[in-house]
Formats: C-alpha cells, structure tokens, sequence
C-alpha cells in the first residue's frame, strides 16, 4: 500500500510539474509513457475552462472518458480516485460509442486508430467536450490537446481553434507550456 501511495504522489507531482514547469514538458526517469500520459491528462483538465451549462447542477460529476481501450492500465483511475475540477468529483468512464463519449467533459482518443478518431472527434467538436489524444496531428482531425512523450518528456500541443469551436477556455498557464497549432485550411 505505501508503494502505491508513493507513486501516486509521485505521478501527481509530475502532473503540477508539468504545468508549472518553466520549459514545455516535464522530465521524470523511471515512469513510463503511460503514467506520463495519465498525469498529464489528470492535470491538464484542471486548467480548462467549461461553459456552466455543461453540468446540471454544482453537484454532478465532472466525466473523464476513455474512448476504446485503456491504454492506462489503471493508472489513470488510480489518480482521479477522490479528485474533483472545480468542485466537481470526478467520475473515469470507459467509452466504446461516440453517445457514451458525448456524455464526458474530457475524451482520451488513442491515436492507435486515427480513422476512427477522426469521426469521433468531428462528431464532438460542436460540444463542450476537451479532446486529447496522443497523436501528433492533433491538427488534422481537431482534437483539442494532444501529448506526445519525447525521450522521457510530456510535449504538449494545443488546437486553439477547436478549443474555441468547442467553447471552452484553455488556461495561459496551459497554453504558456503548449505548442500552438491552429486547424488546417
């Protein structure tokens, strides 16, 4: 148990080093790309700015979907256990239908099947819905965020334009260690 504690702090660590760090990314041996990937999206969400109508009431959950498998492996569950974003608990579903992903805050796309992320993304892109995949054309299909892991750190990229189609604010703490894409013409 206190093994699991400890690297539960240790991956919370890196998710608020990966925002407040200086440089773009955050560096931490040891981790894999995984657990680099969950404490970056349990930390990016926090500094994402919904629409108060995207929640019923200041009670309801705040959803995190994972869209096909998880490529997790329980480490994202791990981290969200007793978190709230603004004052919201959050709740970790895993979506296999773009009508699941549709009823979560935040989608994880895998980039393993870009076709499909690319439909699913385009069907959630007039909705108040943070995308995030770790595909490196996050620009091509619209997805909001995507990380990608370079030689042990969390390189971010931000699509300011499907963020404003989708209605929500990104953090200029987010943004100040993101690369800036904007969607293709």
């Amino acid at each position: 148990m206190a093994v699991l504690r400890l690297r539960r702090f240790l991956l919370a660590w890196l998710g608020l080093s990966l925002i407040f760090s200086s440089a773009v990314g955050a560096e931490l041996r040891g981790l894999s790309e995984q657990e680099l990937k969950a404490a970056a999206l349990n930390q990016v969400v926090h500094f994402v700015r919904w629409p108060g109508s995207s929640f019923l009431d200041s009670t309801s959950p705040f959803v995190i979907g994972i869209y096909g498998p998880d490529p997790f492996g329980g480490i994202l569950d791990d981290l969200v256990r007793g978190e709230n974003v603004s004052g919201h608990p959050v709740k970790l579903v895993h979506c296999f239908t773009a009508e699941a992903a549709a009823n979560c805050h935040a989608v994880f796309i895998s980039s393993a099947d870009l076709r499909t992320a690319d439909r699913l993304v385009h069907e959630l892109s007039s909705r108040s819905i943070l995308t995030v995949t770790d595909a490196r054309t996050v620009e091509s299909f619209g997805a909001i965020i995507a990380f990608t892991v370079e030689e042990h750190r969390i390189h971010i990229i931000a699509n300011l334009d499907a963020a404003k189609k989708a209605n929500l604010t990104l953090s200029s703490k987010l943004l100040r260690l993101a690369e800036i894409r904007k969607e293709r013409p």
